[in-house]
């Protein structure tokens, strides 16, 4: 007697599935343009006028000005001002004049009060004792987070024996512990400051009819004289959160908005007792950073209408309505990097790799052990709906990491004595070019700075929460600890 057994041929079934795959096939990563959970950064815009001097009313915080070189032949020098060409002429009896080509100006020679100068690099610096806001660090137990790794043992099974054995394994794991850390009082107090020796300087002084104020200094160089250009007046803004924008025009041509010109965040003065400490979210406080490093860095554009209107505008602002995507090609990308855009980790198990990604701007950093950082930028939009990334090998480097930093938000600064620089907020990993560094760690109203030299091979670990107890506090020793002390020339 038969029995009619039914058999399952699986190869039909295998070919559908083959057939779906391809019909639907797994969706790629897309890469956004914020991350973090962030919403979409609007832009930002405050009324803007333009002020007489820099050195009126923030000679305290040493302004970043310096000057350019007039070229004087025969008491005659001409220097395009503005786009247009105007005229510096010496006069015998001392005066100078300006002229363009709708006013004339003449100024006599006039003697400074040690209340401004033409370049900051040539002056040294001095202790002076006044009263200023002191931060005094306490220090204190209070819980925290902290992250560890362990290893335990995980059972696995061995295909070749049959059998199931227990291997080590590390484990992150995250734990509670009361911790040393640090609580900022700031007092009023004198206290002894490093401040600019600023010497007297002969000038001639020219306040034009749009109320812009040239000075042209005159210094004494051996057995001759040299004349330099500064324009001193600047820009000023406050938005709503009362935080300054303080925006001078470095290269002193008459605009304000060039790149190599510079802004500062100004959020309170250590010297005037009405005051108190303000945090700048993102920036450091009282610190001036070009506009071309905010653009680079921060992708952050600042420019103004007509120098009325103070306008922030964060280069994916624009596409926060769009939900349209293109493309993007990474290619020759080493084994072990890590892919980081706009600030989010995305996973690369292979030398190429292409997402689709949201309309934008967007920056690319490609980090390699061993070496600095890969960065650039590239642009998606309706003209350009697909890029290619290719990854360049960088000089070499060591990694650097900060330990035991419990504080709600901090920034690192490096600079390096080969030019390099890079500052990162909230991030406790870096890298460090080989040669001499100067790292430092600003949080709070302190800042803790590292010289450190490096060489092929070497590791960094800086236990913050280690150095701050090797300081003393102000409170038993009179020290400044607030700031790193300027370099004595």
């Amino acid at each position: 007697m038969h029995t009619n057994k039914k058999r399952f041929h699986y190869l039909p079934v295998l070919v559908v599935l083959v057939l779906m795959l391809s019909t639907y096939p797994i969706k790629a990563q897309t890469i956004k343009r914020w991350t973090g959970g962030k919403e979409e950064i609007s832009a930002k815009q405050m009324s803007v006028e333009q002020r007489l001097s820099i050195f009126n009313e923030y000679l305290w915080l040493s302004p970043d000005l310096n000057s350019v070189s007039l070229n004087i032949t025969n008491n005659e020098a001409t220097y395009m001002w503005k786009g247009n060409l105007c005229s510096f002429s010496l006069k015998k009896d001392g005066e100078m004049t300006f002229r363009s080509k709708d006013q004339e100006i003449t100024s006599p020679r006039i003697r400074s009060n040690k209340n401004l100068y033409y370049s900051k690099q040539a002056l040294r610096y001095k202790p002076e004792v006044k009263h200023r806001w002191v931060s005094q660090l306490h220090y204190e137990s209070r819980p925290v987070v902290v992250y560890k790794t362990r290893t335990v043992y995980k059972s696995q099974y061995d295909n070749y024996s049959k059998r199931s054995k227990s291997v080590p394994v590390t484990e992150h794991y995250s734990t509670i512990e009361y911790r040393k850390s640090f609580r900022t009082e700031w007092k009023w107090k004198s206290y002894t400051n490093y401040v600019l020796d600023i010497p007297e300087y002969n000038y001639y002084s020219f306040k034009t009819q749009d109320s812009t104020v040239l000075y042209v200094y005159e210094i004494e160089e051996g057995s001759s004289k040299k004349y330099y250009l500064q324009h001193v007046s600047y820009l000023l803004g406050k938005d709503n959160d009362g935080i300054y924008y303080v925006i001078t025009d470095s290269d002193h041509n008459g605009y304000f908005f060039d790149d190599k010109d510079q802004i500062l965040f100004n959020s309170w003065n250590p010297f005037r007792e009405d005051t108190k400490y303000k945090r700048v979210r993102f920036f450091s406080e009282n610190n001036w950073y070009t506009l071309d490093h905010l653009k680079n860095d921060y992708m952050l554009k600042v420019y103004s209408d007509s120098n009325k209107v103070l306008h922030l505008e964060y280069a994916n602002s624009m596409y926060a309505d769009i939900d349209k995507k293109g493309k993007v090609l990474f290619t020759n990308i080493p084994e072990d990097a890590t892919l980081t855009v706009n600030g989010k980790i995305y996973k690369v198990s292979k030398a190429e790799k292409q997402f689709n990604c949201e309309y934008g701007l967007f920056k690319v950093n490609i980090s390699k052990a061993g070496n600095l950082d890969f960065e650039t930028t590239y642009l998606l939009n309706d003209s350009l709906l697909r890029q290619t990334i290719n990854y360049t090998e960088m000089p070499e480097a060591i990694d650097a990491k900060i330990l035991n930093i419990f504080a709600d938000d901090y920034m690192v600064t490096i600079s390096s004595k080969n030019g390099y620089s890079h500052s990162c907020f909230n991030t406790n990993s870096f890298k460090l070019p080989i040669g001499e560094n100067t790292i430092s760690i600003s949080t709070g109203g302190f800042t803790l700075v590292q010289q450190v030299e490096t060489k092929v091979g070497d590791k960094l670990e800086i236990d913050f929460e280690s150095e701050l107890q090797k300081l003393q506090s102000p409170i038993n020793k009179e020290q400044n600890i607030n700031e790193s002390e300027p370099e004595k020339k």
